[in-house]
């Protein structure tokens, strides 16, 4: 129950201060009087009528309003949050690790040398077998020129040209060599112009006598080699590379390597001669790919 604690009465209307339970305060006016426009329950200028109007006192109805606005709001920040935190945290979720793909690889065919005491300026190659001269996996479509018959080699830069023959193995294990003023073609391998390593060898000395590749080690990368068929077709090659090596090392893994481009490998001897054994103790390899 409310406490009434003062009673004012003005323009007819008698107003009441009171106190409601729970230490609210209020404020009751009962009297008679007109309800005009704008004002709650307006009827006509004659209606008249006994009215109560309860108001806690401070109280503000703009006020009221103006709280329920702010909260609502302030609902509506806390929502917006939430939904911008779950964004994010989808948003910043690390991706699943995906290890990358790794390649098959091919590894290289290992053949073993063999160290053979040859005659005066032979040409100590042991060549791998035929199943390792088989160029490698076939990848992006490369320039080929195939001589069948290579018959005959032209090398402009150190003014060599000789007869080519087609050379085996000999006996021994090793590539048989040709006879002086001859050069020899690996027939078990690639032939001139065609996918994989095509090998020709010659002497650079031989019976005391300078021969057909006495000057090898001096091309240069860029200079041509010019193998010649026996059809009129002419392959023509570059110099890549060249290199002197130990027969006792001999690099059989870069001569046969596995490839499906047309290259081409010239060796003979060089280097120091053993007067003891009276044949040279390396070799020279010039190492060349297909232009035309």
């Amino acid at each position: 129950m409310a406490s009434t604690r003062n009673a004012t009465t003005r323009n007819s209307v008698t107003y009441y201060e009171v106190e409601p339970k729970g230490g609210l305060a209020a404020l009751f006016f009962v009297g008679r009087g007109r309800r005009g426009p704008g004002r709650p329950g307006y009827q006509t200028d004659t209606a008249e009528e006994d009215w109560v109007v309860a108001s806690p006192a401070g109280d503000d109805p703009g006020q009221g309003r103006s709280a329920l606005f702010w909260v609502g709001m302030g609902l509506a920040a806390v929502i917006l949050l939430m939904i911008i935190g779950v964004v994010v945290l989808v948003a910043t979720e690390p991706a699943p690790a995906v290890s990358p793909a790794v390649p098959e690889t091919t590894s290289p065919t290992t053949v073993a040398t063999t160290v053979t005491t040859l005659p005066e300026g032979a040409v100590a190659i042991i060549p791998p077998t035929t199943e390792s001269t088989i160029p490698g996996e076939t990848g992006p479509t490369v320039y080929t020129h195939p001589l069948t018959n290579p018959i005959r080699i032209v090398i402009p830069a150190i003014s060599t040209a000789a007869d080519i023959i087609p050379v085996g193995v000999a006996k021994e294990g090793v590539m048989e060599t040709p006879p002086a003023r001859k050069a020899g073609w690996y027939k078990l391998g690639p032939a001139p112009g065609a996918p994989g390593p095509a090998v020709i060898i010659a002497h650079s000395f031989f019976n005391h006598e300078r021969d057909v590749f006495y000057n090898l080690k001096r091309l240069q990368p860029g200079d041509e080699i010019q193998v010649y068929d026996g059809s009129g077709e002419v392959a023509v090659f570059v110099v890549d590379s060249k290199e002197e090596i130990l027969k006792t090392e001999l690099p059989t893994e870069r001569i046969w390597n596995q490839t499906s481009e047309p290259v081409i490998r010239l060796v003979t001897c060089g280097g120091t001669f053993d007067p003891e054994t009276r044949h040279f103790l390396s070799n020279v390899i010039v190492y060349g790919h297909l232009v035309q």
